[in-house]
């Protein structure tokens, strides 16, 4: 099979790089109900989830003009290894049985 373009593979890892930080903000919601059943309150879990969403809208806010002056790539691959690190961190906290 002939080898893809470059425009498509640029495109499929932009695309996949984006779909996984998007998704890499997303597991809270789906440990809310077993963090609910692990005692905490649904104000505990409420604050929670703002403190990450401020703090990723915060990030946002300041990562933008970094975007602009470092460039696309470096930027993107800063943020997917932040976020590798971030959620290997989280997956190796010991949880209560």
């Amino acid at each position: 099979p002939p080898m893809p373009s470059l425009r498509s593979r640029v495109y499929a890892t932009t695309w996949v790089s984006y779909a996984s930080l998007y998704l890499a903000r997303k597991p809270f919601s789906v440990v809310k109900a077993e963090l609910l059943s692990q005692g905490l309150s649904r104000t505990d879990v409420g604050n929670i989830d703002t403190a990450f969403l401020a703090a990723y809208a915060g990030a946002q806010l300041v990562v933008g003009p970094y975007g602009d002056r470092l460039g696309v790539r470096c930027m993107l691959s800063t943020l997917m290894a932040a976020t590798a690190a971030a959620a290997f961190a989280f997956a190796c906290v010991p949880v209560r049985a």
